[in-house]
């Protein structure tokens, strides 16, 4: 399914991956690459606020595992 929704990323279709990511998301919370891919559709998406809210998690688990 990550591969699926990079791919979507890479032919700009960005409602289509933010669909799967955001599922993705719900199956599998915080997982690291599901959150980095969600926050690339949403930059790409002009959702900047949104993204930069994912970074901020990304970084909290990123030190939690220090």
């Amino acid at each position: 399914m990550i591969n699926m929704g990079v791919s979507l990323i890479r032919t700009n279709d960005l409602a289509g991956a933010s669909e799967i990511f955001e599922r993705l998301n719900t199956e599998q919370a915080d997982e690291p690459l599901v959150l980095a891919n969600l926050a690339v559709a949403r930059i790409r998406s002009g959702r900047r606020e949104e993204a930069e809210k994912l970074h901020q998690r990304l970084a909290a688990i990123a030190f939690a595992s220090w």
